[in-house]
């Protein structure tokens, strides 16, 4: 069995001034637990079909004021 070592990410195809290797300590991470979710297949276990059927009609454009934001009125997925 061969094992690979992991490779140092040199950022050759970034732009000088986009480089940002320590990107991973500024960034939020979610974790999501997909069996609560919604069960898609009648099986009683959430699932990913389930988790991006409620993702989608969620989805709404973040305003720059709350004043300003409605919700979005479509429900399908694009």
């Amino acid at each position: 069995m061969t094992v690979n070592e992991p490779v140092l990410d040199t950022f050759e195809d970034t732009p000088a001034g986009d480089r940002d290797p320590d990107w991973f300590k500024r960034a939020v991470f979610y974790e999501v637990l997909v069996r609560s979710f919604q069960d898609s297949n009648g099986d009683g276990v959430g699932d990913l079909k389930g988790l991006t059927a409620p993702s989608c009609r969620s989805s709404a454009t973040w305003p720059t004021s709350w004043s300003s934001w409605t919700p979005p009125t479509s429900t399908a997925c694009a």
